[in-house]
């Protein structure tokens, strides 16, 4: 009775047809559930939703920003895992710090800058440059799951694909974390 009834239930709405004596007639699926009736068909009906839905109800929501470069108008961006688990072997984006007692310029002092640098799966590639200490910070926070975005003015370049960065981005999100079928997916490869 159970699976006719909850047949019923999904099919008509909450609504059957019963066969009484020679006739058809419009019931309550409802009605006619018991108590215990009622607790295995709760039950069933969350079982079912579980097993349908549980991917999204565990995983929860998980995106994949590729390497994006626009040189026109000067940013990059693109999530470090993303990059990390593409199918090409260019695609990477990252920051970092140089803290060092070496003088690169003699007299100059401790080496203290940080970067930000970006190649898409074209193999385009762009770099900028920055010694302000509240870029640093904002560099310092960036993990293997974070979204960088660098933005810096393409109309000065202080080499070939380098410039100056003119802000920094770092966004931790838990949609920037690989979900397991991602992780699967990618050790298949």
């Amino acid at each position: 009775m159970l699976a006719a009834n909850l047949i019923a239930i999904f099919a008509c709405g909450g609504w059957g047809l019963e066969a009484g004596s020679q006739t058809l007639q419009l019931v309550s699926t409802f009605e006619k559930i018991d108590l215990e009736e009622s607790m295995k068909l709760i039950k069933s009906i969350v079982l079912i939703g579980a097993l349908l839905f549980s991917y999204n109800l565990f995983s929860g929501v998980s995106v994949s920003i590729p390497v994006f470069i626009d040189l026109e108008n000067g940013y990059a961006e693109g999530d470090m895992f993303a990059a990390r688990s593409s199918g090409n072997i260019v695609e990477n984006i990252g920051c970092g710090r140089r803290i060092s007692d070496f003088e690169i310029v003699p007299g100059t002092g401790l080496t203290n800058y940080a970067f930000c640098q970006a190649r898409n799966s074209e193999g385009q590639y762009v770099q900028c440059f920055t010694t302000d200490p509240a870029k640093m910070d904002v560099i310092a926070t960036a993990s293997a799951y974070s979204f960088l975005l660098f933005a810096f003015d393409p109309a000065q370049p202080i080499a070939p694909d380098i410039y100056d960065c003119k802000a920094i981005w770092v966004s931790h999100q838990s949609r920037y974390l690989p979900n397991t079928a991602v992780d699967k997916d990618i050790k298949a490869k």
